[in-house]
């Protein structure tokens, strides 16, 4: 078993609920998928350059039966990965999601309802990227290094950066370095898309210690939109999301479902 193998398995050992593991086929490629819970489907997508297995924490607290997917390193536009979306709906015989993303996942999942409403039933973005605002520039710069020449050490470095000081789990920051030391998946490039026809309900919680942008910008964009209602989330910044404080995270995300019915 290799470094990545086993540093996923460590991290999946800690899921909060017991959960299976396994595969589905898309057009993309192979998908991961790690399930736990029973009730109506709840599809958790990661950042970028994160895995299935960050959601630990958080996914066992939920109430329904929630599915961590990881994300395809293979998509070259915009419609390849909401085909995608659909390929993974179809295999796990899901007609209507609550969809739950982070950041660059935040942003496909947001696509993703745009074009299907009536597939997803409410949707919950986590610090969401080039979803109302752009990220900050501070952000952009001490980014660069990490995309021209990343590696597990860079990835760390940047990740204690914008966590200031927040405890980061040892088996999950392992497998962060691992996944980082692999060749760079492609990435589509996001724009901001057209949210006038956003009709799904949708939960946007913001960390209101983030360096990705401005918090409370990010926040009153958000607000500006009738399906959403915007939260700033204390305590995390945008990468400390879904892995710190996942118990109060859950709890958010889970009283909010609860009030939408």
């Amino acid at each position: 078993m290799g470094v990545l193998e086993e540093a996923f398995e460590a991290v999946v050992a800690k899921w909060s609920a017991p959960a299976s593991v396994s595969w589905v086929s898309t057009r993309l490629g192979e998908t991961r998928v790690i399930a736990c819970g029973e009730g109506d489907p709840i599809v958790l997508l990661p950042g970028s350059g994160a895995t299935a297995a960050s959601w630990f924490g958080v996914a066992g607290r939920l109430p329904g039966r929630v599915y961590a997917v990881d994300l395809p390193g293979t998509a070259r536009t915009l419609d390849d990965l909401m085909s995608w979306v659909d390929a993974v709906l179809a295999r796990l015989e899901i007609s209507r999601v609550v969809l739950c993303a982070h950041s660059y996942g935040a942003w496909l999942a947001l696509n993703y309802a745009l074009r299907h409403p009536a597939a997803v039933s409410r949707l919950a973005l986590l610090d969401p990227t080039d979803c109302f605002t752009g990220l900050s520039l501070p952000y952009r710069i001490r980014a660069v290094p990490l995309m021209l020449r990343p590696s597990g050490r860079r990835q760390e470095s940047f990740l204690r950066w914008e966590t200031t000081g927040r405890p980061l789990d040892p088996d999950w920051l392992r497998l962060v370095r691992a996944v980082a030391d692999l060749p760079s998946p492609h990435i589509v490039f996001p724009r901001r898309p057209n949210l006038l026809g956003l009709t799904v309900q949708t939960l946007v919680l913001i960390a209101a210690d983030g360096r990705a942008h401005d918090p409370r910008r990010v926040a009153e964009r958000a607000a500006h939109q009738p399906a959403v209602t915007a939260e700033l989330l204390d305590n995390a910044t945008h990468h400390s999301i879904p892995v710190h404080e996942p118990d109060v995270l859950a709890a958010r995300i889970t009283r909010w479902l609860v009030s939408q019915g």
